[in-house]
C-alpha cells in the first residue's frame, strides 16, 4: 500500500495517541520498493505548520534515500 502512495500520514492509529508519517524508499532503475522511512510519535500534532514541516522532512529523507539507492 505504501509503495503506491507518495506519503502516508496516519494520525488515527489503532494505538491511542500514536501518530505516523511514512514515505516509501525505492531502489534500482525500475523503482522497486526497498522499504520505508518515517517517524512515529506520541505527541499531539494539531498545529498544521508543524505537521507540514514533519511531512516535508520525511518526504525529503525518502527522496534522498531513493537517490542513493538508484544505482
Amino acid at each position: 500500500q505504501i509503495a503506491g502512495e507518495k506519503i502516508l500520514v496516519n494520525f488515527h492509529d489503532d494505538q491511542e495517541g500514536i501518530k505516523r508519517i511514512i514515505a516509501p524508499v525505492f531502489h534500482g532503475k525500475p523503482g522497486n520498493l526497498a522499504g520505508t522511512i518515517g517517524i512515529s510519535f506520541f505527541r499531539q500534532c494539531d498545529d498544521l505548520e508543524t505537521r507540514d514541516r514533519l511531512v516535508s522532512a520525511v518526504s525529503q529523507a525518502a527522496e534522498q534515500a531513493t537517490e542513493k539507492l538508484a544505482n
